[in-house]
C-alpha cells in the first residue's frame, strides 16, 4: 500500500511540476510578445514626433533638406502628395522667409496594431515671418503610420482639434 501512495505521490508532484514550468513558458511568451508590442508603439511615436517636430521646425535657408528628411519618412499615395507640394512649399517659406521653432508637448498612440498604428501628437511653434512679430500656435496632429519591413512610415497626417 506504501508503495501505491508513492507512486501517486511522486506522479501527482510530476505533474504539478510539468504543469508550473507549463505556466512559465507560456507567461514568459505572453511577457515576450507583450515588450514587442511596446516596442513597436514607442517606435512609431518617436517618428510621428520626428516629423511633426520636424513640420513646426522650418528655416527658409535649410527648408529643402527637411523636406527631403521628412518625405522619407512617408510612404504610398501620402508620400505622392508630399512630393506634390513639395516646391510649392519651400517657395512659400523662403519668400516669407519664415523661421519656425516648434516643440512636442505629448504624444501617444490612439490605435495600434502589428502593421499600422495612429499617434496624436501635439506641439507648438513659434513661427517668425521676415522681420514680423513672433506669432505662437499650438496644433493637435493626428499621424498614421504603417509597418514597413522593420520601420514605421508615415502614410497619412491631419490636423485636429
Amino acid at each position: 500500500m506504501m508503495g501505491l501512495l508513492d507512486r501517486v505521490s511522486r506522479t501527482a508532484w510530476l505533474v504539478l511540476i510539468a504543469a508550473l514550468v507549463g505556466l512559465l513558458v507560456w507567461q514568459g511568451l505572453v511577457w515576450r510578445a507583450d515588450a514587442q508590442a511596446e516596442d513597436r508603439r514607442t517606435e512609431a511615436v518617436e517618428v510621428a514626433k520626428q516629423q511633426v517636430l520636424d513640420l513646426t521646425t522650418l528655416d527658409s535657408d535649410d527648408v529643402g533638406p527637411k523636406l527631403k528628411a521628412m518625405a522619407g519618412r512617408t510612404t504610398g499615395q501620402f508620400k505622392n502628395q508630399v512630393n506634390d507640394i513639395a516646391a510649392q512649399f519651400v517657395q512659400i517659406v523662403q519668400e516669407k522667409k519664415v523661421d519656425a521653432t516648434g516643440t512636442v508637448d505629448a504624444a501617444a498612440v490612439t490605435s495600434a496594431s502589428d502593421r499600422d498604428a495612429t499617434v496624436l501628437v501635439a506641439s507648438t511653434a513659434v513661427i517668425r515671418e521676415k522681420a514680423g512679430k513672433p506669432t505662437t500656435r499650438t496644433y493637435r496632429i493626428r499621424v498614421k503610420l504603417t509597418r514597413n519591413d522593420a520601420d514605421w512610415k508615415i502614410n497619412g497626417m491631419e490636423f485636429v482639434q
